[in-house]
């Protein structure tokens, strides 16, 4: 690593770039083996372009590395690994030691990793499966095996052979682990699909009959043997019906489902990325392409595998949202009609209707519309759903033995909407857990956990006491691995808490049936896991938990630390196990959390990024950065790329390079959402402005998607920044209400009223909402130089938004230049993001740091076309207004 010499002879760390990013070494894939011992880890890009497996003892000092990584799985007993060296051969290491059995010229494996099992099946050079019991040394080979899999249930290995008689064939062959007897279920050609219950005794498959073009499927059963159960061109599904893919089938059910779609063609091309520049210099306007749809209808069928019958569970305008566990009982979502989905607040053919559906009897119960409530959630047993009720304010549930409604939060006084969505459109947090018994649920509300009897007979219980209310924590259960989250009365909870005021993560943990506050076992500046927060990118991980025992590995990091692995039995106490700090070797970032007060009273919060090498003395440019709230970042590790999410700037790359980022929150108004943001980021500005290391003169702002949106209203709206940039957004709300945006079916209507625009009413009916929030209708003030990025197949925000606001500002003279590119949707990848963060590195820093234009910025597109350029290189004597 190169260091650099500062002005006073001082050594310094390396600024990112991109050649920076395509070093950055990172951990992943995490296993930990079922008696908590022992742990592995990815290494990514370490060495260069590779990957190193790190095994190790979680509370010892014995590791092994190897490289390059390949995959590897515990055995159940925790005796050993196996791993797979790619291109290399199969080693089977014993933990804790340095002995290794090594089989040569494997190509992939598969292990029976049960507690007992011993079973491995690999794939060799010779394109041999060899089944091998590791402890007895057994073995036997398979030849022309295609695809092999051991059973869920771990007693019988699935193998997919192919085979030539008289003509070449495909076969299911069922191997018996106790005897290694074999059963063939099937013999043929055409074998599409595969699907079996966790013992296998009954295997569903989908065949296609290659000469007459149809598909069929067939079911094994031990009792009845192979046997077809439908096949295309049944009335039952349709004449024209393609039958195109099968569904898991669980061990107790009598149902399975397969899906069918209308028979006809589609296509997706792809297209090559370009980059079409846009400049207030041109002389004249480009052409717009014009863009075309191409969409199919998908149906899910339901078959019963008794009597053979089968009910069309779902059309074009229905979708399975949950069941009990024999799929007797089924929970849809409904469409009334052929009306978009926006378009449900006043179009009865939109109204989404959730409707639980009978399976032996056929017939239906409604449950309401979608306007009325939310979140339907049907218990693991199919006894009840749980639905939120908007008009009441609380929790329903439906008790499907006996068909009767329970209010079941009725006299709690609480605020039951989520933390990141109760600005507009509030929805609640819903069902945490199921008791193990189905009598009660686990409700969230905005910080806390109650308990509530399914019945509504028993007064709901706070568990965690209202300590999350009244300490600004928000507690979810902490751990994933409950499967439908099904806990008992003794239960002790590990609660994942977040404190919105400071940000700070940890752990408390709760028993159930105890009264009391919860128990705090760890908070901190950092990240765990910031469980459905929507503002954050690298949110963290559930917690990995031993199999045999409560022993976890758990990810953390900080703004100044990369993502590690940490061991704990307690989640008081944390080991490290992993230590890959890439950010040491360059010129990283640090945030710190600041709070004022806007112009208009209110408090914000917002975080400040600046450079490791930060110089109080110095005077910095500054970019303001937003969307919603980004504070809950504080914390976060952003990892350094090109682009950030597509189209916003990369800022540990931007902070890296000399500027400071500021992230401010926003608080919306329903109906006037501008007038929040323009609030929010020019009160931060003031209240930056006033720090000494900051050039007040040089200020700039940026933004993508509802962020571009901002930024558009903001410079036409205010004169304090020198630059501005962004991309996806809209401008004129009126034109855009009534758009298709490319590639889509549904109109923009509601992203508008009930979206993250948060107007909360129709066009027709407050016209002035609509045109006060456009930035089109004050183009006239603008005169921050603007840089717009849009592509011209955006599937949110239709590109002919980019070009309206372009040319409004094009007629008045305004600096504004439109970056076009002809590939991706709502932002860019590859080489497209490579050529947009270099575009917008050149004109922040000539416009916030004094640097020289390039030609794309100072000579129109005609002159760049005549010298074959993409324009990037400097115009030094470029007399462009700063």
């Amino acid at each position: 690593m190169l260091m650099s010499i500062n002005a006073q002879g001082q050594q310094t760390k390396p600024v990112i770039n991109s050649l920076s990013h395509d070093k950055w070494a990172s951990v992943g894939d995490a296993s930990i083996s079922d008696n908590g011992m022992y742990m592995s880890y990815v290494v990514n890009n370490e060495p260069l372009h590779q990957c190193t497996l790190v095994i190790k003892q979680c509370e010892g000092k014995w590791e092994k590395k190897v490289t390059p990584c390949g995959l590897g799985i515990f055995t159940g007993d925790s005796k050993s690994i196996v791993l797979l060296k790619p291109g290399d051969s199969l080693v089977i290491l014993k933990l804790g030691g340095h002995h290794e059995t090594t089989i040569p010229d494997v190509t992939e494996f598969k292990l029976n990793a049960s507690k007992d099992a011993s079973w491995i099946a690999y794939r060799n050079r010779r394109n041999e499966v060899v089944l091998l019991n590791i402890k007895s040394g057994l073995h036997k080979s398979y030849l022309g095996v295609e695809e092999f899999q051991f059973s869920e249930d771990k007693k019988k290995l699935i193998l997919k052979v192919e085979y030539n008689a008289t003509e070449k064939g495909e076969m299911i062959d069922l191997v018996n682990l106790a005897d290694i007897k074999e059963t063939i279920i099937w013999k043929g050609n055409g074998l599409k699909e595969v699907n079996y219950n966790a013992t296998c005794s009954r295997i569903l498959l989908l065949i296609s009959n290659k000469s007459d073009n149809w598909n069929s499927i067939w079911c094994y059963n031990e009792k009845r043997g192979l046997f077809m159960v439908i096949a295309e061109g049944d009335n039952r599904i349709g004449n024209t019906a393609e039958i195109f893919s099968l569904f898991p089938i669980g061990d107790e059910n009598r149902y399975f489902s397969f899906n069918t779609r209308r028979k006809e063609e589609t296509s997706f091309k792809r297209v090559k990325s370009t980059m079409n520049l846009w400049s207030y210099l041109d002389e004249r306007l480009k052409e717009l392409p014009v863009k075309h749809n191409d969409i199919f209808s998908m149906d899910i069928n339901l078959l019963d595998i008794e009597d053979s019958t089968i009910v069309k569970v779902n059309g074009e305008r229905e979708r399975i949202i949950g069941e009990d566990y024999n799929n007797d009982v089924l929970l849809l979502e409904r469409r009334s009609g052929d009306g978009d989905v926006c378009e449900e607040g006043w179009n009865d053919s939109a109204r989404i209707y959730y409707v639980l559906k009978f399976m032996k009897k056929g017939n239906e119960v409604t449950l309401g519309y979608l306007k009325d409530i939310v979140l339907p959630v049907m218990s693991r047993t199919g006894r009840y759903v749980v639905f939120f009720n908007r008009k009441l304010k609380g929790y329903i549930s439906y008790e499907i033995a006996t068909r009767q409604y329970h209010y079941i939060t009725e006299g709690v006084k609480t605020n039951w909407a989520d933390y990141c969505w109760e600005d507009f459109n509030a929805a609640p947090r819903g069902v945490a857990a199921w008791q193990d018994d189905d009598d009660f649920v686990l409700l969230y509300d905005k910080f806390d956990i109650w308990r509530v009897d399914l019945k509504g007979l028993n007064h709901p219980v706070n568990i965690t006491n209202g300590f999350g209310s009244k300490n600004d924590i928000v507690f979810y259960l902490g751990l994933r691995s409950r499967g439908r989250y099904v806990v008992s009365e003794n239960e002790s909870l590990i609660l994942n808490a977040l404190n919105l005021s400071d940000k700070k993560n940890g752990y408390f943990r709760k028993r159930i049936s105890e009264l009391g506050d919860p128990v705090l076992l760890t908070m901190g500046d950092y990240i765990y896991q910031l469980i459905n927060n929507k503002y954050t990118v690298n949110k963290g991980i559930y917690p990995i938990r031993a199999t045999g025992c409560e022993k976890y590995l758990v990810t953390r990091m900080k703004a100044n630390e990369s993502p590690n692995y940490y061991y704990t039995s307690d989640f008081k106490k944390f080991r490290q196990l992993s230590n890959v700090y890439p950010e040491q070797n360059y010129n990283w970032y640090t945030t710190e959390l600041h709070t004022w007060t806007r112009g208009d009273g209110s408090v914000g919060q917002g975080v400040l990024y600046k450079p490791e090498n930060f110089d109080p003395n110095k005077k910095y440019p500054i970019i303001f950065q937003y969307y919603e709230k980004l504070s809950y970042s504080l914390n976060e590790y952003i990892l350094p790329e090109i682009i950030t999410s597509g189209c916003e700037i990369n800022i540990p790359t931007f902070v890296s390079n000399g500027y400071l980022v500021f992230t401010p929150d926003i608080d919306y108004e329903i109906g006037f959402p501008m007038r929040g943001a323009l609030e929010a980021v020019t009160s931060a500005a003031n209240y930056m402005s006033h720090f000494s290391f900051i050039d007040k003169s040089r200020m700039g702002i940026g933004g993508c998607s509802l962020g571009g949106i901002e930024t558009n209203y903001i410079v036409t709206h205010s004169n304090l920044f020198a630059a501005a940039y962004s991309a996806s957004s809209l401008s004129d709300l009126v034109s855009a209400y009534g758009s298709i945006p490319d590639n889509q079916s549904a109109n923009t209507q509601g992203l508008l009223e009930f979206g993250v625009m948060r107007i909360g009413e129709s066009l027709a009916k407050n016209p002035s909402k609509y045109i006060e929030n456009s930035a089109i209708f004050s183009v006239k003030n603008v005169t921050t130089p603007l840089l717009l990025m849009h592509t011209t197949n955006d599937g949110l925000c239709s590109f002919s938004q980019a070009v309206e606001f372009f040319i409004s500002l094009r007629r008045l003279r305004k600096k504004v230049w439109l970056l076009e590119y002809t590939d991706g949707s709502h932002g860019v990848q590859g080489e497209s993001a490579v050529d947009l963060s270099i575009r917008i590195r050149q004109f922040f820093d000539h416009y916030l740091k004094g640097l020289p234009a390039p030609i794309w910025m100072t000579q129109s597109r005609k002159e760049q076309l005549k010298r074959d350029s993409n324009g990037f290189e400097v115009d030094s004597t470029s007399l462009l207004a700063q």
